[in-house]
């Protein structure tokens, strides 16, 4: 069997002890870059953003769920019960369970606090290894791939986007998948097409669709621009298209449950076009790819805030990789028009400036579009524009470095001078900018979830108004309120102590969990300055949702709530009892059917409706009306599962358990199954036979065990045909084709 060699990834053999010096360089920058993050003490990514902050509230606890599955449990978190009432952690998919580095990088580390941080590390340093090879399986010299590798890491793309790890894995991904895809084009092999599809699977295990779906976009335009003529030969596009049918069943363990999520997601058939465009990159913008500081610098709160931008963030927008690439960029554009590739770039360069800009540019129409219409944030596609930069800027450099002359000699220590000067300017740009603390400091448990009792929910008001008073005029420069606010539990950095709270964030919501927690919130008349009011109805949605606390940065007046502790510091953060509160199980004995969204929230509001007595249902039952008798108590051997024991019930009643409502949950009651009703739009609920019965509850989805076995198919034809040997199946053998832009 023929072994995959050095030549076949384009890496020349007289040249090879270069190239792994350059891959060692490009570890060892990513090292010295980040290691503050473990010595002398280890600390934590804690940047904030609008009415939160993506790194504690989301980033880190995903991945601290992995962690902490893998350690104590030795499963994988594809259901918490702590988020919203319960999340389906596998569907959402950010926390990125089946991407291999997650699972090698979680399963090893002693602490999660150094999962996260070498994740993080290693995300950024498996970017600049795909871009050096890409480049140089492109053509271009070693010193200008490693340039534009390492411009790329301590770029404004990679270092602003630090708090939103997801992401970064799934653009990681971005440059190794255009490394394969060109190793597709140059030899139609099986090997090539299975290598494609493996990228292609993990880039969908990262967890972040989106940059998948940016990347398969670059590589197929990379793809037909290769083959010059689609049209004459049809069959060309093939072996494209099946590595990413291969690279799809690859990963169906993680598709199916996610298409699943989407179905019961509030957005299930897409963004509205408003909601698709609204975060575009303005025209303007690309003033920060001279000074990426030019409009503001959200650190020192002088950014403006999104609302007041045409949606514009600038962790989205900011692609600053200095001038010396942009001058390198133009000179390609000017004097090296003949190369091979200009066409593709020139292309891909207006393409990505058209797609990004969304809303402000001609093609925003795109976004009415399935797939377009199933992603926000068009300014991403920055990440091709940046790329198609700095492409064209290696290409120059390599022509300046095979120019005739007698300064040839000197050019790599011109090269490496200059390389060395921008690497500096970019860390001095960027070392200062995102907020990092002492990770002890920051996972300590607050002394005040003391108050917080055994099977009861927390719901959180005013964190996000006290939050952005602070964020927006004067961003993180003193870190003292963020950790302050650092006390409330707020999803879903409730996950870390395992607290559960009523709301949930992600980067989709589930339609019935929203329904329900918007409801909650828009009933919090927060308008009077400095107060939250709790209205009728605000304290019965507390009660029928089980919130037993709540932590409130505002002064609560109103309703039934009780202050019971208040911390010390600013701002300061009050803990209220709720003694109104429902059980997490009880039994309800007056069913009230209801078939829409809009007749659920009439039900509620009605003063009819009683809860712990009455409970909305999709379908009409019939169950004795008189109140209930019966004694309940409620375990929990896992996420997954949950037993409720009924002692004494007399007849036929409804039991409701106050989890969410969602599909691939089961119920048996003594071991026998039985329906799953939608109980108060977002819960679940049971009819319960007189007598004393075992109710449980499972998460078993379908979609897990279908896609993991097709997953498995997927993967073993991936592996034995990576290490296959080159044969074509529609050319009849692997012959490598002249690399573009290499000189013979």
């Amino acid at each position: 069997m023929k072994s995959v060699t050095l030549e076949d990834m384009g890496l020349p053999k007289k040249k090879v002890f270069r190239d792994v010096a350059a891959v060692c360089i490009i570890f060892l920058v990513g090292a010295a870059f980040f290691r503050f993050l473990f010595w002398p003490t280890p600390q934590l990514l804690v940047t904030p953003d609008f009415g939160r902050s993506d790194a504690w509230h989301f980033s880190y606890p995903t991945k601290y769920a992995l962690w902490d599955s893998l350690h104590n449990t030795h499963t994988l978190p594809v259901w918490s019960r702590y988020p919203g009432g319960g999340f389906p952690f596998l569907g959402e998919g950010q926390t990125g369970m089946f991407y291999l580095p997650n699972l090698i990088i979680s399963s090893l580390s002693p602490t999660p606090v150094i999962a996260y941080n070498l994740s993080l590390v290693l995300t950024v340093i498996i970017l600049g290894w795909g871009v050096y090879l890409w480049l140089r399986r492109l053509g271009v010299s070693t010193l200008s791939g490693l340039y534009a590798a390492l411009t790329l890491m301590l770029s404004g793309l990679v270092m602003t986007e630090l708090p939103h790890i997801t992401l970064l894995q799934g653009f990681s991904l971005l440059p190794w998948i255009m490394w394969a895809a060109a190793g597709l084009a140059n030899g139609t092999s099986f090997r090539n097409i299975a290598i494609l599809a493996l990228f292609i699977s993990q880039a969908m295990f990262t967890g972040f669709p989106q940059a998948v779906f940016i990347s398969l976009l670059f590589a197929a335009g990379y793809f037909l621009w290769h083959l010059g003529k689609p049209v004459r030969s049809v069959s060309g596009i093939w072996p494209f298209l099946f590595a990413v049918l291969l690279g799809a069943l690859g990963s169906l363990v993680q598709i199916l449950p996610s298409y699943e999520f989407l179905k019961a997601s509030a957005v299930p058939a897409g963004f509205s076009p408003e909601a698709a465009t609204y975060f575009s990159f303005p025209f303007k913008h690309l003033i920060t790819f001279l000074s990426p500081f030019f409009l503001g610098n959200p650190k020192y709160g002088t950014y403006p805030a999104f609302s007041a931008f045409d949606g514009s963030i600038f962790w989205e927008n900011t692609g600053y990789i200095g001038i010396a690439p942009l001058l390198l960029a133009l000179w390609f554009v000017l004097a090296l028009r003949k190369n091979r590739l200009f066409p593709f770039l020139a292309g891909s360069f207006l393409a990505s400036l058209l797609l990004m800009t969304g809303s402000h540019s001609p093609l925003y129409f795109l976004y009415t579009i399935w797939p377009f219409s199933l992603f926000r944030v068009p300014s991403r596609f920055i990440w091709i524009f940046t790329l198609s930069l700095l492409t064209g800027a290696a290409f120059a450099l390599t022509a300046l470095e095979r120019e005739k002359g007698p300064l040839r000699r000197f050019f790599p220590v011109v090269v490496t001078v200059i390389l060395s000067v921008q690497l500096v300017l970019l860390a001095r740009t960027w070392s200062g900018y995102q907020l990092y603390g002492p990770a002890t400091v920051w996972l300590a448990r607050p002394a005040i979830f003391a108050t917080i009792e055994s099977g009861e929910r927390v719901l959180s008001i005013g964190n996000d108004i006290t939050h952005n008073q602070v964020f927006i005029p004067s961003g993180w420069n003193d870190p003292s309120v963020y950790l302050s606010l650092r006390q409330m539990p707020v999803p879903d950095s409730n996950l870390i102590w395992k607290t559960e709270t009523d709301g949930v964030y992600a980067g989709r919501f589930l339609l019935r969990q929203s329904v329900g927690s918007d409801m909650l919130r828009q009933s919090l008349d927060t308008s009077l300055s400095g107060i939250a009011t709790v209205s009728a109805l605000s304290q019965k949605l507390m009660n029928l949702y089980s919130v037993g606390t709540v932590f409130s940065t505002l002064p609560l007046s109103g309703g039934s709530l009780t202050p019971v502790a208040t911390t010390s510091g600013v701002p300061e953060i009050t803990s209220y009892r709720n003694p109104e509160a429902l059980p997490e199980a009880y039994i309800a004995a007056r069913p009230v059917t209801v078939t829409t969204v809009q007749e659920a929230a009439a039900a509620l509001k009605a003063g009819s409706f009683v809860p712990g007595t009455s409970v909305l249902l999709e379908k009409s039952v019939s169950v004795a009306s008189s109140p209930a008798t019966a004694r309940l108590s409620i375990t929990r051997p896992s996420d997954t599962k949950t037993v409720v024991v009924v002692s004494g019930n007399p007849r036929t009643d409804i039991l409701v358990l106050n989890d969410t409502y969602y599909p691939g949950w089961q119920a048996t009651i003594d071991g026998k199954p039985t329906q799953i009703l939608a109980a108060n739009i977002r819960f679940r609920a049971v009819i319960l036979p007189p007598g004393s019965h075992t109710v449980t509850f499972t998460y078993a989805p379908q979609t897990l065990p279908a896609g993991a076995a097709l997953t498995l198919i997927g993967l073993i034809i991936m592996v034995i045909g990576a290490v296959s040997p080159p044969v074509s199946p529609w050319r009849g053998s692997g012959q490598k084709a002249q690399l573009p832009g290499r000189r013979p």
